[in-house]
């Protein structure tokens, strides 16, 4: 009998969704604990190797949904200093664009190995052998290692969001340039008396676009 403990209500279904969903051989009990919260007891009848690997996965679904976002800002505001409500919403996203690795450029930025499959490692290495598993523990005590490569992946989108901004930069000073030129070009005709009507309806677009 392996008796696993949450402290959130939200997190102790979540859990037991993912476990039933990748194995349904699977028989467990609930019931709450004054101390530790929820308690669940699972009935062992699966290979040893098999429970862990579905244990591991079902926490590591788990912490994403509803640890990673609040353990990233904790990061970008502890680590790095920001303090600007939007750029630590811009910076957090990056960082979970940067964790998914769901198209090529995210998983060029990240350059690493899948960061879920680190985080899972550290969930079987933290349950094997155990009879009594406690999920608020391991994250408090045994996610060393992952907490480290967040700060890098943080660090990656911190380096993108400044890209961005440079970017941004550019572009504002390029459309002022070009309004400027404009300008002048507008009034260098209208002192040679040409017609200024088709240019002045072209400043206009140029301006609602930019």
């Amino acid at each position: 009998m392996l008796e696993i403990y949450f402290e959130s209500d939200k997190e102790v279904i979540r859990f037991c969704e993912q476990l039933f969903s990748y194995n349904k051989q699977i028989e467990l009990h609930w019931k709450t604990n004054k101390d530790w919260g929820n308690h669940l007891q699972l009935e062992n009848k699966l290979p040893e190797n098999e429970l862990i690997e579905t244990i591991a996965q079902s926490m590591t679904d788990v912490f994403i949904a509803h640890r990673l976002r609040n353990m990233i800002e904790s990061t970008i505001k502890r680590i790095y200093y920001y303090t600007n409500s939007d750029e630590i919403e811009r910076i957090l996203d990056l960082t979970e664009w940067i964790f998914a690795g769901e198209n090529a450029d995210s998983l060029q930025v990240r350059n690493t190995e899948d960061p879920s499959q680190i985080l899972k490692s550290l969930f079987s290495a933290s349950i094997k052998n155990e009879t009594t598993i406690h999920y608020d523990s391991i994250i408090q005590f045994r996610l060393k290692d992952f907490r480290n490569q967040l700060i890098h992946y943080v660090g990656l989108a911190i380096d993108e969001f400044k890209r961005e901004e440079d970017h941004q930069a550019f572009v504002n000073m390029l459309r002022e340039y070009i309004v400027k030129k404009i300008r002048a070009l507008i009034r260098f005709m209208y002192y040679r008396g040409i017609c200024l009507l088709f240019i002045n309806i072209m400043v206009n677009k140029f301006q609602q676009w930019s």
